[in-house]
């Protein structure tokens, strides 16, 4: 009764600017009123489309929590319908990881479509007219002005790194003709990773990408040499995707 009591206590003590249904709270704190509360959960459940934990008071008041690795907020519900009403939205107004794929997520829904704005930004970038282009004297080109954009910098910049990784991905996904699939990450907030499948088997590219253009900062890059190495694919078996459109 008296972990109740907290509960509601809780909500009457928060100033709260603008919603008083709900508050963000890191995990940290949720895991505090958890433990305080065990006694009196009613009921708990995951959601189906982003595998958030749902955690249901007896009082009427409801936890939220993101999966392993979707972020460190959640929310705490002082009214169970205000928190329906977001799960069916499926937008929560929390921070997420941080990562690139997160805060592209608009663009990558259609990554196939996004492909030319991220050429454009590579472009933008390097003072280059980037193309999708696999001769190989253009190709030596690039690789000497990606090159130099990157050598002897002591902080890369890493919005260039992804733009370049992409451009390197789609070439290896134009030279084997293969398909852009979206593979899901989740979180409170959903963000999906492009994932190349060709032929029932698919490749991640992005760790080995980034692995190689780490480098550049003392040494020449090849893209084409990139191109080749990361040309590794693995059965797909219970992979599941979102396709693009």
């Amino acid at each position: 009764m008296l972990q109740l009591l907290y509960l509601s206590l809780f909500f009457m003590n928060t100033n709260i600017d603008t919603q008083p249904e709900y508050r963000v709270m890191s995990l940290k704190e949720l895991s505090q009123i958890m433990d305080r509360n065990r006694l009196n959960i009613d009921t708990s459940y995951i959601i189906d489309y982003n595998k958030a934990f749902v955690t249901i008071f007896k009082d009427g008041t409801s936890i939220l929590t993101p999966p392993a690795l979707g972020g460190d907020e959640g929310l705490f519900f002082a009214n169970i319908d205000v928190m329906q009403r977001m799960i069916q939205s499926k937008i929560y107004p929390v921070k997420g990881n941080g990562s690139f794929w997160e805060l592209e997520k608009d663009r990558v829904i259609n990554f196939s479509g996004s492909m030319d704005y991220y050429r454009k930004k590579l472009s933008e970038w390097l003072e280059f007219k980037v193309e999708f282009n696999t001769d190989n004297a253009y190709l030596i080109e690039l690789s000497g002005i990606v090159s130099k954009k990157l050598q002897h910098k002591t902080k890369v910049n890493k919005l260039l790194i992804n733009y370049v990784s992409i451009y390197v991905a789609e070439m290896l996904r134009q030279k084997l003709n293969g398909k852009w699939e979206l593979l899901p990450e989740y979180s409170l907030n959903m963000y999906y990773t492009p994932e190349i499948v060709s032929k029932n088997t698919f490749c991640n590219p992005w760790y080995f990408i980034n692995y190689e253009l780490s480098f550049a900062s003392h040494r020449a890059i090849n893209i084409e040499d990139i191109i080749i190495k990361v040309n590794s694919f693995l059965p797909i078996e219970n992979r599941t995707y979102k396709s693009t459109k």
